[in-house]
């Protein structure tokens, strides 16, 4: 492999190994913080209790998907 064949490989490996962790890290504040904040968003009017669990779904659901692509 030439030398620059190893620089983009190096580059593309630090580069799915950030966006992994930084994609996890994303997900789990954003689902931690829902589950404090969804009782006064419901007081306030801002969202129902089924768009709430809608959201969590889908939160569920990308991160279900996002393990799969990275197992395969």
């Amino acid at each position: 492999m030439s030398s620059s064949g190893k620089r983009r490989l190096k580059y593309l490996q630090w580069s799915t190994f950030l966006s992994a962790t930084f994609g996890y890290g994303m997900y789990y504040v954003c689902r931690l913080s829902l589950n404090v904040v969804k009782k006064p968003i419901v007081d306030e009017g801002i969202f129902s209790e089924t768009e709430l669990g809608i959201i969590g779904s889908v939160l569920f659901f990308t991160y279900a998907d996002f393990w799969q692509i990275e197992v395969i």
